[in-house]
Order: structure tokens, then C-alpha cells, then sequence
């Protein structure tokens, strides 16, 4: 399975991005080149930002998930579209 976290923020922990642009991007790749993927709901998440002093940073990332083989993941034309 292959995982891909998707941010809601920048790392300044303020500025948003377009986090639908980017979910319809993953989904659209991993369809054309592993045969499907899932996007789950936006999820809650913080992690510790060390080049801002430790700062706390929230965010609600989305998560796209595809099951593939090691043939598929290794092969070196799906490699060279991901």
C-alpha cells in the first residue's frame, strides 16, 4: 500500500493551500498509473515545526491511499510517472 499525506497548510502553519487541487491531482495519477486509489476525509494532525522554535502546527491533511503490488510499485515506468 502506498501512502500520501496531503497538507492543509504551508509549512508557515497559517497560509492554506489548495488542498482539493492536489487530492484530485494524487487521485487522478495513482488511477492512470496503479489502477485506483482512495481519499479519506480531512484527518487532525500536529507535529512540532523545529525550525520555528518547536512551534506547534495543526492541520487537517487528507489521506489518499492505493493498494499496489512490489511489481507494480518497482516498475520502472509506473516509478518514472510517480
Amino acid at each position: 500500500m502506498t501512502k500520501l499525506f496531503i497538507p492543509s497548510i504551508e509549512r508557515d502553519g497559517t497560509t492554506p493551500i489548495d488542498q482539493q487541487h492536489w487530492v484530485d491531482a494524487a487521485l487522478e495519477m495513482f488511477g492512470r498509473v496503479l489502477g485506483g486509489a482512495t481519499a479519506y476525509p480531512k484527518a487532525k494532525g500536529i507535529w512540532r515545526d523545529e525550525q520555528r522554535d518547536g512551534t506547534l502546527v495543526k492541520d487537517e491533511p487528507v489521506v489518499v491511499h492505493c493498494y499496489t503490488t512490489p511489481a507494480d510499485i518497482e516498475d520502472s515506468e509506473n516509478l518514472a510517472e510517480l
